[in-house]
């Protein structure tokens, strides 16, 4: 038995990872970070870099207006969690400039 029949037998669909996708760093003006998928089951992003980010599912993010991911923080969204969240196309901004990050996806195949 492998990881991936678990989770077809769980769940009902195969999935694959994908990393970084659309981007890998996020600056001090607003960036697509994620194009909008239904075959997104789940997002993870990770900051790695010293500056906060904030992100949020629409081109209108700030540092007043979005989610806050901190230096080594992370966010998490899951489809039986946070319903269609995590497939919206997702935007984010950071309080310093090429600020990077891990985003990392897994879709239904």
């Amino acid at each position: 038995m492998t990881v991936q029949s678990l989770l077809n037998n769980l769940y009902g669909y195969k999935t694959r990872s994908v990393i970084n996708r659309e981007t890998a760093a996020i600056g001090v003006a607003a960036v697509r970070i994620l194009k909008t998928d239904n075959t997104r089951a789940s997002v993870l992003i990770v900051n790695n870099s010293a500056n906060t980010i904030y992100v949020l599912n629409s081109p209108n993010v700030s540092s007043s207006r979005g989610i806050v991911i901190p230096p080594s923080g992370s966010l998490l969204l899951q489809w039986f969690e946070d319903g269609m969240l995590g497939v919206d196309e997702w935007y984010g901004i950071s309080s310093g400039a090429a600020s990077s990050v891990t985003i990392l996806e897994n879709l239904m195949i």
